[in-house]
């Protein structure tokens, strides 16, 4: 079994989480475009590196003010300096 591990966990691009690993590079990718941008509202046209970057924010707002963000993410994307829900 440990073996079967292994080889999966070897393999490039291989995760256990695509979902979470999914988010947490969006939230990388939000990072920098408030820090290159000096912007924390991220208008919903805004792509970055072809991923929609001010769609992605306009849902997690929407999952935020629904109550289905769990607390790690919303810890994750509070953790954006100067990041206002209000604002985004």
């Amino acid at each position: 079994m440990d073996e079967r591990i292994n080889q999966l966990e070897s393999t490039p691009g291989w995760s256990w989480d695509p979902g979470e690993d999914a988010f947490h590079k969006a939230v990388s990718l939000l990072r920098t475009y408030v820090m290159q941008e000096g912007l924390t509202s991220v208008p919903n046209k805004d792509k970055v590196n072809g991923f929609g970057l001010g769609i992605w924010v306009a849902r997690q707002k929407s999952a935020y003010i629904k109550g289905k963000l769990s607390s790690a993410r919303i810890d994750a994307i509070e953790s954006i300096h100067g990041l206002d829900w209000d604002k985004s």
